[in-house]
């Protein structure tokens, strides 16, 4: 075996000591084996909740679509249509409803779990044989006693094998809880792409195939203790993991004390890890994060409006036409209408201008610009129908994005792709897309094979970095604005640029990032 192991190219020393990728994935779990453990509960208390919902439910509704022909194309009908709903949407869908955080994680994953239930117990139960349900009846058994003794029974191998599928599919799923600020593995695979962190992606993912495994080997090995008549020991041992995933969860603390999001994005990372330890250390109140929400704005701000989020980083072009729908671009003469704008629609406070704008631009690659001479914005219009577009989704809709750019450049990509934030920068390196949205304090701007244009025609506004607070927790929490107001102007562009790569460069995290930056501000207590 270990000569066979040798002519495969395995280096048995590195199973025992980890070298490159593989020792930065095992100092990962070392070094933070507490944001692991964390992930894994969550993870997992979304997981077994989900399951549990859809095996109950899905069982439920099986036994009616057999029971209830009339009923029978609605409830097939409605798990189908669930199913092939893409899950980004199901949860934007969801959102308006149920807000962001577990309760819609739940409803997702339950909804998406029904479909193999309902369909594989409907199955089991409609096609026993004939003649063992007309035997049944003729020994007095009534339509309850011949689904409950014996259709069910004879299905339970199928019905068994359909628990095990789900669970398999439900924990791979859960991953995109992380969109929506619900926690779980996938916020490591999310954060591990927003700051250009491999080993971090890695981990978030080998960890939930380990979960996926493991379930679908627990769920076998119950049904093989039911089958070889060990009920009683397949419940307690299904209790007691139940139990315990429950329970590990229900144990942390409910109240969340001052919460703070952060969309999808390094400085965002940053900077609300800065507002966290300054609060902290200067109010000595219990603070959460919930980093990197999928869909930014649009999902942080009905948060901040139900009162799931306290604090989140913002800017003020954003906040202008994505949340107050503004059409004439923002300009800094227009801070105080802002200000006055979202105290009186939302009753939050727009405090801290942090001091760096980060405006949108556009990225080409260099070979591109060099191709076709390629300087400014005007240039990239004349020769757009021969390129590609990467972008986040939100920009494509935005009227200061795509929109606005073909209004005023008269802009035409021959191909537009919507592509997540921490994705970009690897698919133009790659060659995947020609041309990319950049903001200006983006780290891996300064790449060689990347040329920054000129907006020419002065398009983009101003986008100064704000924090958005909710008034009614600068009321509960007494010395908060001044402990906030410390950010106020401290940040320039270069700054802000310098500390992203320090995170998506050098593989530092964030928090680490936040708490040197402040210390050396004179900011933070040693």
């Amino acid at each position: 075996m270990i000569k066979f192991l040798h002519y495969l190219g395995v280096n048995l020393s590195n199973l025992c000591y980890p070298s490159g990728m593989f020792k930065e994935i095992y100092e990962l779990f070392i070094s933070r084996g507490e944001f692991f453990a964390c992930l894994i509960i969550q993870h997992l208390f979304l997981s077994l909740l989900s399951i549990i919902i859809a095996s109950i439910l899905g069982l439920v509704l099986a036994v009616l679509a057999f029971g209830v022909s009339r009923l029978r194309p609605y409830i097939l009908g409605f798990a189908s249509l669930i199913y092939v709903v893409p899950s980004i949407s199901l949860l934007g869908l969801l959102i308006p409803f149920s807000g962001v955080g577990d309760t819609t994680a739940l409803i997702a994953l339950s909804l998406y779990a029904l479909l193999p239930m309902i369909r594989t117990t409907y199955t089991a139960i409609s096609s026993t044989e004939k003649s063992l349900i007309e035997a049944a009846t003729a020994l007095g058994a009534s339509w309850a006693n011949t689904l409950f003794l014996v259709r069910l029974p004879l299905g339970l191998v199928q019905i068994i094998s359909a628990i095990k599928t789900m669970s398999v599919m439900t924990i791979s799923l859960a991953g995109i809880a992380a969109f929506i600020g619900a926690g779980g593995l996938g916020v490591a695979i999310y954060r591990g792409i927003s700051t250009n962190n491999q080993a971090l992606i890695i981990a978030g993912s080998l960890l939930i195939a380990l979960l996926a495994l493991f379930f679908e080997g627990f769920v076998g090995l119950l049904g093989w203790l039911i089958r070889t008549k060990r009920q009683t020991l397949a419940f307690v041992l299904a209790f007691v993991v139940s139990v315990s995933v429950l329970g590990a969860k229900l144990y942390e603390p409910k109240d969340r004390g001052i919460v703070i999001a952060s969309k999808p994005m390094s400085e965002q990372f940053i900077i609300a890890n800065a507002i966290a330890l300054l609060i902290e250390q200067d109010l000595g109140e219990r603070v959460s994060l919930v980093l990197g929400v999928g869909g930014g704005t649009s999902n942080i701000q009905p948060a901040m409006l139900s009162g799931e989020f306290d604090i989140y980083p913002e800017y003020t072009g954003t906040a202008w036409s994505a949340v107050l729908g503004k059409k004439e671009p923002y300009k800094d003469d227009k801070f105080n209408e802002l200000l006055s704008e979202y105290a009186n629609k939302f009753d939050f406070s727009l405090l801290a201008p942090l001091g760096f704008n980060n405006t949108f631009s556009l990225a080409i690659r260099q070979d591109v610009a060099n191709k076709y001479r390629l300087k400014t914005f005007s240039d990239l219009a004349r020769v757009s129908p021969l390129l590609s577009l990467g972008a986040e989704p939100d920009f494509y809709e935005r009227d200061d994005g795509y929109r606005g750019l073909k209004w005023a450049y008269g802009m035409r990509f021959r191909a537009k792709k919507e592509i997540d934030i921490g994705l970009k920068y690897s698919a133009i390196i790659a060659g995947k897309i020609d041309a990319i949205n950049t903001f200006s304090t983006d780290a891996r701007l300064a790449s060689d094979s990347l040329v920054r244009l000129r907006d020419d025609l002065g398009f983009y506004p101003s986008y100064k970095a704000i924090l958005i607070v909710r008034n009614e927790t600068l009321k509960r929490y007494k010395g908060l604005e001044n402990s906030l107001k410390k950010l106020e102007n401290l940040i320039d562009d270069k700054t802000m640029s310098a500390l992203n790569a320090k995170v998506e460069l050098d593989g530092q995290s964030p928090k680490d990032v936040a708490a040197e930056f402040l210390r050396q501000k004179g900011l933070l207590d040693d």
